[in-house]
């Protein structure tokens, strides 16, 4: 199995990047863990909580890959409400961050998340799930008192009633799948869902060119939100699709006799040519096999061998190898941040949120 992933982040209109993000890979590629945060803006110190969480997941992650999604996650949380809290108290703040994360192991994939930062996941570009917003207008959207159209433009759309960072102890909502081929999921801020749709998100995940496709949709986001654009931050990872795999993933050859049985990369093109090579020196050396017969038939007997005997064949026999190597995606931070966010009562709803403050 190969995952393929991309990172991207805009600034967007705002001042101050608030948006953190990263992707993680154990040392044999089998694993692979993606976090993205975004501090809330409405609480001085926002960029700070999301560097904090992104740093709280790779120390959790420089432990080993996790048995438990449930518990690494949840470790995680707790870690970074630590540190984000002290981070208050001793500066006098009240720093806070949503997050989302996604933890891949084989064909398990686990994921939580706080906040209005989401999950999409995708099956062959139609979406299978994405995670419900801990929000004021995501509460109005299961009350059915407004549409996902409403969610974009509503008074209140800002506002959050879970974050890391508040009075209360973290609550992450957590959802899993089996992920196979055609699977892909999308991490984002909302600075990123607000303008691009689920529609175009499939698109960004089977585009050619998975890095250009993402900054290329990070930007128009950007273009979308005009002067007031908030801070733009996106993760893709997709595993390929069972077609593309055939055509294009890489081919794991093993050649015995090579210290601890090298493993060389080949492209399944590559195959084609080295066994059409192969089919080519067995005819030469069967017809060979042959014709030497028919000369061993043919010489004259013991007697006549004064008369001479056929000149030896000689000929050439070239192997080649073609290797191509994969290099795995590079893990790496950046940040990021969005806008205004609180949180009062709604009328009519079976739980009162909290309010986390303004975004």
């Amino acid at each position: 199995m190969m995952l393929h992933s991309a990172k991207c982040s805009h600034q967007g209109s705002r001042s101050i990047q608030q948006d953190a993000h990263a992707i993680f890979h154990d040392q044999q590629a089998s694993a692979l863990l993606a976090v993205l945060a975004d501090g809330m803006g409405g609480h001085e110190g926002g960029q700070l909580a999301s560097r904090i969480i992104v740093e709280a997941a790779q120390t959790q992650w420089s432990e080993g890959v996790p048995e438990d999604a449930r518990s690494f996650f949840l470790s995680i949380c707790a870690k970074a409400q630590k540190d984000i809290l002290r981070l208050g108290q001793e500066s006098g703040i009240s720093p806070r961050s949503t997050v989302v994360l996604l933890l891949i192991r084989g064909t398990q994939a686990d994921w939580c998340h706080i906040g209005d930062s989401r999950l999409y996941h995708f099956h062959d570009q139609q979406l299978l799930h994405r995670t419900r917003d801990h929000s004021v207008v995501q509460m109005l959207f299961d009350l059915e008192e407004i549409n996902e159209e409403d969610m974009l433009h509503h008074l209140d759309r800002n506002r959050l009633n879970r974050s890391l960072g508040g009075d209360e102890a973290p609550n992450p909502t957590f959802g899993s799948a089996m992920m196979g081929p055609g699977d892909g999921f999308i991490l984002c801020s909302d600075g990123f869902w607000e303008w691009v749709t689920p529609k175009e998100m499939a698109g960004v995940l089977w585009e050619k060119g998975l890095d250009r496709s993402l900054q290329r949709w990070v930007d128009e986001a950007v273009v979308r939100g005009g002067t007031a654009a908030d801070n733009v931050t996106a993760i893709v990872v997709r595993w390929p699709s069972q077609r593309e795999d055939q055509l294009t993933g890489p081919l794991r050859v093993v050649l015995p006799g090579l210290p601890h049985a090298t493993k060389i990369a080949v492209q399944k093109h590559t195959l084609h040519v080295t066994l059409a090579i192969i089919v080519a020196l067995l005819i030469g050396f069967i017809g060979g096999f042959l014709l030497g017969k028919l000369i061993i038939t043919n010489e004259p007997p013991a007697n006549q061998a004064d008369h001479g005997a056929p000149a030896a064949r000689q000929g050439n026999n070239n192997n080649t190898a073609v290797s191509q190597s994969g290099v795995p995606p590079t893990s790496g931070a950046q940040t990021t941040g969005t806008g205004q966010r609180e949180v009062p009562s709604v009328p009519g709803a079976n739980t009162t949120p909290e309010a986390q403050g303004t975004r």
